[in-house]
């Protein structure tokens, strides 16, 4: 809520709401253009661990491996490329160890994974 109470709220929602999507299913990489595409995304989100276990990457390597795997990187450059060419928002975590970064492709598209990542 805030001042204007519930309607006051509901009210400016359009204006003021954030739709943030989570990217964790081998079939939302496999439907990603289409689902990139929906009018009022702001944010999607890579979940890289619920994705490496839809997609059988960790049957398929020895942890921590599935990170580095072509079958991951191939669905993340899917995701970046939908990601850019819609404008919306990428954020992932970075898994390596002891590393986390988030990263946004609608302020520096051509640059964003290159500047963004943070080790702790």
């Amino acid at each position: 809520m805030n001042k204007a109470g519930l309607l006051g709220y509901a009210g400016n929602w359009n204006n003021e709401g954030i739709i943030a999507m989570q990217v964790e299913t081998a079939s939302c990489i496999e439907n990603i253009v289409e689902i990139a595409a929906v009018p009022g995304v702001d944010i999607l989100f890579l979940g890289q661990n619920d994705l490496c276990m839809s997609m059988g990457l960790y049957n398929k390597y020895e942890f921590p491996h599935m990170y580095t795997s072509p079958e991951l990187n191939a669905a993340t450059q899917k995701l970046i490329e939908q990601a850019r060419k819609n404008n919306v928002i990428l954020e992932f975590f970075y898994s390596e160890r002891r590393a986390s970064a988030s990263s946004s492709t609608r302020d520096s598209p051509s640059s964003a994974l290159a500047t963004t990542c943070t080790t702790f």
